[in-house]
């Protein structure tokens, strides 16, 4: 995408500049010509996927995809995803439209830009030094987004503030003029398509991008686009097809990648040479019959961005109509029903459903508070001896936990919220801009300050994500505090961690009376995830009592009924947690730890 956004740049200059020095630009046919060649086989796409959704995608997954259809029509899919990095989200090859995020920067980019070149050219002061207005434009965007790099990648990547520099700097080339002489020479060229495509081959040298390499493709890009040669190889029909198709090839290459995705096809050879063949086809075809068909079409009774308006409208009104509806459910229910399963259950525990899991992703109104939120599960009725604490991977527990309590008589306090795992310094694996992050240190305090008034205290937590973020000794601080204040110790493990949406799978398999086969699932970071619950175990062992998933979950990671106790392939669901207590309680471990909390210390 980097490479587009300069080409894009680039020819949007030349565009416009052309017209300004023959001064028949006008604003209104730019911004028409644009929505011409965007909007027509996007709002095809759009409506494909919300036809096929209906047949073919759960309630959820349904919703979540209008949801992704209305702002990628709106051109503002950028802000969406920029919301959804968090390990409650599916993972990118769920989201079907997940790639439209750059058409949405490209087309801010062109509300702007053309507003920009238009003022500084109407004003004889600007219009000689234009050069140096993009070349701080785009200076000031590139410092935004290696700042960005340092404290919130999300933005990095998504926005138009921290894009604009890789657009502003097709803009300049666009309007550089150099000695093509002493320039212009195969050498350069060599070297610049070797530096792109050494980007695009090599191991992925960084989990953050953009970031400062982000400055060598894009300068190699410029360069190519300097020079300007006609190279042999471009001078076929092939090429020039494949070249004029592109951007409805862009289109549909991801959803049908992520057709094949939810069919587990992902590393079968033949699976992913059929879906570049496909998404050919089926780009070639909505060029010719889409793309082509409005653009070159003339528009003498209504002008077309009245008819762009109408279609945005008709799309984002019928997406918000899926949404409020929540996907239609009903469509759902008779597959469910036949596994015995409320679907309300098919969520992860939170305040929204009567826990205490205080997620402030999924309620935006959740504030940060002290005393004036406590929040117990269990026994309600009698005096809380028990702490759960933790960040969502302690609230998925609290169903588990509740049904203990409720079975034995106990009281549970649960203070949990996102990224706030068990630890006393200030460190976080969530955003530190985040509203949980006030929550948490609110959270730590009130661990330190009232331990003691507890006789047991639980700990969970992603211990895998306090690992990678070099914070995983934090936990035998804690460990070593708790047992030195004479308070029991439970610590719960974290569940198989998985590389996809489980959950969103098996409902997508349900749905379509496919057969569901967890085995072939991968979970590379899994092994990771039971080295440090081994670790964890090792270290409690002999101060607090440690649950082993054998005695959770059943080997194959399905329920009795063969339902996922994962959730989003991190956390397990509501259904989840009651069944681990379900498989739980008719074990010795569960006898042998109603012995620990119950007898006194």
């Amino acid at each position: 995408m980097d490479i587009f956004f300069v080409i894009s740049g680039f020819l949007m200059t030349k565009i416009i500049t052309k017209k300004l020095n023959n001064n028949n630009f006008k604003l209104i046919e730019f911004y028409e010509s644009r929505a011409k060649r965007l909007i027509p086989a996007l709002a095809t796409l759009c409506t494909t996927l919300i036809i096929f959704g209906w047949f073919f995608l759960a309630p959820e997954d349904y919703r979540k995809l209008a949801e992704h259809a209305a702002s990628s029509i709106n051109f503002t899919s950028n802000m969406t995803y920029s919301k959804e990095i968090d390990y409650f989200n599916p993972d990118s090859s769920e989201k079907w439209m997940l790639h439209t995020w750059s058409l949405s920067v490209e087309w801010q980019f062109y509300l702007i830009f053309p507003v920009i070149l238009l003022l500084f050219n109407s004003i004889n002061y600007f219009r000689s030094r234009l050069k140096g207005i993009l070349f701080t434009l785009c200076l000031t965007s590139l410092t935004i987004s290696l700042y960005f790099y340092f404290i919130n990648e999300e933005k990095s990547y998504y926005f138009l503030t921290s894009r604009a520099w890789e657009m502003l700097a097709g803009s300049l080339t666009a309007l550089i003029n150099i000695n093509k002489r002493a320039f212009n020479n195969y050498a350069w060229s060599a070297f610049s398509i070797f530096s792109i495509i050494a980007f695009a081959c090599a191991p992925k040298i960084d989990s953050i991008w953009p970031s400062p390499l982000t400055i060598i493709p894009i300068i190699a890009t410029c360069i190519i686009l300097l020079q300007n040669h006609n190279f042999k190889l471009y001078d076929n029909i092939l090429i020039k097809e494949i070249g004029a198709s592109s951007y409805s090839i862009y289109l549909w290459h991801w959803p049908i990648y992520v057709l094949i995705n939810h069919l587990n096809l992902q590393d079968n050879l033949p699976a992913l040479i059929l879906g570049i063949l496909l998404s050919g086809v089926i780009g070639f075809s909505s060029k010719k019959l889409i793309e082509d068909r409005f653009t070159h079409k003339k528009d003498d009774k209504i002008r077309p961005y009245i008819k762009y308006i109408l279609l945005i409208l008709v799309i984002h009104s019928t997406c918000m109509h899926i949404i409020t509806h929540k996907g239609y459910p009903k469509r759902m229910h008779d597959s469910l029903e036949r596994l015995g399963i409320d679907i309300t259950q098919l969520e992860m525990a939170s305040r929204e459903n009567g826990f205490c899991f205080k997620n402030f992703n999924a309620n935006r109104k959740l504030t940060s508070s002290d005393n004036e939120d406590k929040c117990w599960i269990g026994e309600k009725n009698t005096k809380d001896t028990i702490l759960l604490f933790g960040d969502s991977f302690a609230g998925q527990w609290e169903p588990f936990w509740d049904d203990i309590g409720r079975s034995e008589g106990i009281k549970i306090r649960s203070v949990t919220t996102n990224w706030c795992y068990p630890s006393f310094n200030n460190n976080y694996t969530g955003p530190k801009s985040h509203p949980a992050y006030t929550q948490c240190l609110i959270n730590r305090k009130f661990l330190k300050e009232h331990a003691k008034d507890f006789n047991t205290i639980i700990l969970a937590g992603q211990w895998l994500q306090m690992h990678e973020s070099g914070d995983i000794d934090s936990i035998s601080e804690v460990l070593k505090y708790l047992t030195q204040s004479d308070v029991k110790v439970i610590v719960m493990p974290a569940p198989t961690i998985f590389d996809q949406d489980i959950l969103s799978k098996f409902k997508f398999y349900n749905f379509n009376s496919l057969n569901f086969d967890i085995s072939k699932l991968r979970k590379e970071k899994d092994e990771a995830a039971t080295v440090l619950n081994n670790r964890i175990e090792n270290e409690i062992s002999g101060k607090g009592e440690f649950i082993e998933r054998k005695f959770l979950f059943n080997q194959s990671d399905l329920t009795d009924k063969g339902i996922p106790y994962s959730l989003d392939g991190k956390h397990i669901s509501i259904y989840g947690a009651h069944a681990s207590y379900d498989k739980f309680k008719n074990t010795t471990k569960y006898n042998n730890l109603m012995s620990f909390i119950k007898n006194a210390p």
